[in-house]
């Protein structure tokens, strides 16, 4: 039976050393597959109020702005997919466009998998500011709200 490992990816330092675990923990698999995944939310824009105090986006502008992250995020999943077929695995890549824990569980169950490989902490300020003390909001929820094994790969020396 084929195994597969949902990868979290942002092109942090700690997703790299998820990328690099999860690579290790495929190797005696040969039939395994690793799914990269980019979970990233759309700031909405607000442009103009109503009577509420708020507009929704214009749709077009949130297309835009998945676009342009969309060629932000692409380089990301091509050096991790780049990685991982070195390593002589199948690989797929996936950018959602949710909070990345979300985003994990969803691919995890769609693709049925086995395990869930993040790090500690991403890209963002909080993970810069206290990483090395607590794990950021992706790991948290994962660890609390996954029914599949997640490993959490902490930050190289």
């Amino acid at each position: 039976m084929a195994r597969t490992i949902v990868l979290g990816y942002d092109g942090s330092e700690c997703s790299k050393a998820a990328l690099e675990a999860a690579v290790a923990n495929a190797q005696g698999s040969p039939d395994c597959r690793i799914v990269v995944v980019n979970g990233h939310v759309v700031f909405r824009i607000w442009g103009g109020k109503n009577f509420t105090g708020i507009r929704p986006p214009d749709p077009t502008d949130v297309e835009d702005l998945k676009r342009h992250a969309q060629a932000n995020i692409q380089p990301l999943l091509d050096e991790a997919s780049a990685r991982i077929a070195a390593a002589g695995l199948a690989v797929e890549t996936t950018v959602e466009w949710e909070h990345p824990a979300t985003a994990l569980l969803d691919v995890a169950k769609e693709y049925n998998a086995d395990l869930i490989v993040v790090g500690t902490h991403g890209t963002d300020a909080m993970g810069r500011a206290i990483g090395r003390v607590l794990l950021g909001s992706t790991p948290t929820k994962l660890v609390h709200w996954s029914r599949i094994p997640v490993l959490v790969v902490p930050l190289p020396e």
